[in-house]
């Protein structure tokens, strides 16, 4: 069960890292004159922003983090 729970948890992150690269690709492809850090930051508020999930994505009561960056 452990393995499974891993390896489960292992495809979440290997598909999160492929949607961040397709995002970067995106924008390269509509703003080719992007230097890489405007890029970076696009892929950093994309991994930021979260469009129909403000306080996340769990039923309960709101906790506030500190992500600290």
């Amino acid at each position: 069960m452990a393995d499974a729970c891993v390896s489960g948890l292992q495809v979440a992150c290997e598909l999160a890292e492929l949607g961040a690269q397709l995002v970067e690709q995106r924008y390269r492809r509509d703003h080719p004159d992007a230097s890489d850090d405007v890029v970076r930051a696009q892929v950093r508020a994309w991994w930021l922003d979260r469009p129909g999930a403000p306080d996340g994505d769990a039923v309960g009561r709101r906790r506030n983090v500190d992500v600290g960056g």
